[in-house]
């Protein structure tokens, strides 16, 4: 699964085909097909991610102080988490470019979850006029666009999103966002 799930997080969902999964396990078509369809196993390959990232988000919940203190501490938590699974993030930004789009229940499946769990610990931490739907997704959609492409464009010295003063960089401008809003 670790293989399909590499090819399905920098190529998608649509351009990756069982052969190639095939090929970068070393394994005969045969016993990949063994495993499932390819939808079936895209599936299991975000089955998993999404149980990582549900385990991580309840234990991270359970210590986030309230404020803007503990939104920072959730927010840099999250931005690491997407830095050592860049998996997820990329097969979520391929799939907002419509990716799989034949699929059509995974973000009824894995984003509603962690999006409501999100905007759950977002609730009542601030500015009553701020939604927390919203704010989690905003959260989120950072998140992951910085995890999938680092610092682009000529900003950094890198745009490698891992490189420590890109992340130091990302995580103050991702404090000041929370500032405004709470």
């Amino acid at each position: 699964m670790l293989l399909a799930g590499r090819l399905f997080s920098q190529i998608g969902y649509d351009a990756t085909t069982i052969q190639m999964i095939s090929d970068a396990a070393g394994v005969p078509v045969d016993s990949v097909l063994a495993i499932g369809t390819k939808q079936q196993i895209y599936r299991a390959v975000l089955d998993s991610l999404w149980e990582k990232e549900n385990r991580f988000l309840e234990e991270l919940a359970s210590r986030v102080p309230p404020g803007p203190e503990g939104l920072h501490i959730l927010a840099d938590a999250f931005l690491d988490f997407c830095l050592e699974n860049p998996e997820l993030p990329s097969l979520w930004m391929h799939r907002w470019l419509a990716d799989a789009a034949d699929i059509r229940d995974l973000e009824a499946r894995y984003a509603v979850p962690v999006m409501s769990a999100m905007a759950d610990v977002v609730r009542g931490l601030g500015n009553p006029d701020v939604d927390p739907v919203l704010a989690a997704h905003g959260a989120v959609w950072l998140a992951y666009g910085y995890a999938h492409t680092g610092l682009q464009f000529g900003y950094a010295r890198s745009p490698d999103a891992n490189a420590p003063e890109n992340v130091r960089r990302f995580k103050a401008y991702f404090h000041s966002l929370i500032d405004c809003l709470f």
